[in-house]
């Protein structure tokens, strides 16, 4: 009985071996997704019949899942019929670097550049030529493009004057349109805006290759490759991080912000000081992605700066600075916010802006001289569109705030209570999630 039990066990391995055989041999035939070229047969080289000549070959034929076919614009990707990653990426916007001979033992990595909204792409161990502008090619909301995209030439739509209101009232600027007879026009959904390549020639031979792409905003980056392609997925920020703030150092660079007599203390120098010390104790907060706008000396633009925090659809957009006035006698903390905001039902401006001085009151040493609306004429506010405040920690032309100013322990307790301020803010917002779904 025991020996029946053994052979019958032994059959069915062979069998099953068998039919696994025959199908590696039918996927080795044929691949994944791979499709007959639409070429007409010339007479006695007409195509062999492609279905399963036996029984068995039908049935394991017909238990494989169907190819996932893709969108048209895939395919003048190289490698998109049979390779499984194109499947994978077919719904995203996702830049393709086509890989040419000599890219075997290449290796390729990624810099961030959020606040320019760009990448850097490195390619080392190059044995063969560089890429191409032609081979840097995107999927954008399901159409291809490849190469640099043309400059386009907007025209600004007039904006007339609301007839109840005085010709000397400010009204929005127009937004900008593109004309269809403009080139640029077919290529207003391709992220990639703009391409800038450098290469080395290394000591062993081979090339080293950065491309500097600049997208159209900025997003979160997914690397993958196959044997034929680099594959550099974009995600929203927000499909990633559950929670996301911006902070900015205010000025830098050659805007030197505001100066005390004889330069010895710059506005620039103390705003990136406390955002550092304020770096240090968000980054070691699990749960939340922050984006900087600047860690070290230089000037972003103010776009650059409200443009990041909108990009990443910011929970917080926090920007510190120190004040000054040809008064000497004013002194202490002010924060600047969006009254505008105020019909937003979650958390606003104001509210942030009420947060930290909450937590900066009595703890930093600093007098609180309250709320400043300010978004009629201050870009960092007036553009927003998250929960923006920007923070005037004290008077650099005051002698007693530019005493606290200048000492590293104020400092760090600045950064400590905006730190608090940005946890406290989140706690109110997860308060007033529970709070909603019970009423729902």
């Amino acid at each position: 009985m025991l020996k029946d039990r053994r052979l019958r066990k032994m059959a069915w391995i062979v069998l099953v071996l068998s039919c696994l055989c025959i199908l590696l041999a039918y996927i080795r035939k044929e691949p994944e997704g791979a499709a007959v070229p639409a070429v007409t047969p010339t007479p006695g080289d007409e195509p062999k019949d492609p279905r399963p000549s036996t029984q068995l070959e039908q049935l394991i034929q017909s238990m494989m899942p169907t190819p996932v076919p893709l969108p048209a614009a895939w395919e003048q990707i190289a490698g998109a019929r049979i390779s499984v990653l194109p499947r994978r990426l077919k719904d995203m916007d996702v830049i393709v670097l086509e890989k040419g001979e000599g890219y075997g033992e290449a290796e390729l990595w990624l810099e961030e550049l959020p606040t320019t909204r760009q990448i850097s792409v490195t390619i080392s161990g190059i044995r063969g030529s560089a890429l191409s502008d032609g081979q840097v090619k995107r999927i954008a909301k399901g159409t291809y493009y490849e190469g640099t995209p043309p400059t386009p030439t907007p025209t600004p739509i007039p904006t007339p004057t609301p007839a109840n209101k005085d010709a000397s009232t400010p009204v929005p600027s127009a937004i900008p349109s593109i004309s269809p007879s403009d080139p640029y026009y077919v290529w207003q959904n391709d992220m990639v805006k703009g391409i800038v390549t450098t290469q080395v020639l290394e000591g062993d031979g081979s090339l080293t290759q950065t491309l500097l792409l600049t997208l159209d905003k900025t997003y979160v980056y997914y690397l993958y490759e196959d044997e034929f392609n680099y594959y550099i997925a974009l995600i929203r920020p927000k499909d990633v991080y559950g929670k996301i703030v911006v902070v900015d150092a205010g000025h830098g660079g050659i805007d030197e912000g505001t100066l005390v007599a004889g330069r010895e203390h710059m506005e620039k120098d103390i705003n990136l000081d406390i955002v550092l010390r304020l770096k240090e104790l968000l980054d070691a907060q699990d749960g939340i992605k922050v984006y900087y706008t600047r860690t070290t000396d230089w000037k972003p633009s103010l776009q650059q700066r409200v443009d990041l925090a909108n990009d990443v659809e910011a929970d917080f957009f926090l920007s510190v600075h120190c004040n000054s006035n040809e008064t000497r006698s004013l002194n202490g903390t002010e924060v600047l916010f969006d009254s505008r905001q105020d019909e937003w039902e979650e958390m606003n401006s104001r509210r942030f802006a009420e947060i930290i001085l909450e937590e900066l009151d009595g703890y930093s040493g600093f007098l609180n001289r309250g709320l400043v609306p300010r978004e009629h004429n201050l870009s960092i506010i007036k553009y927003a569109e998250v929960p923006v405040a920007l923070v005037e920690v004290g008077y650099l032309s005051n002698e007693t705030d530019l005493g606290l100013l200048i000492q590293n322990q104020t400092r760090q307790r600045v950064a400590q209570g905006l730190y608090q301020a940005i946890l406290h803010g989140y706690e109110e917002m997860e308060k007033s999630g529970i709070e909603a779904e019970k009423k729902e």
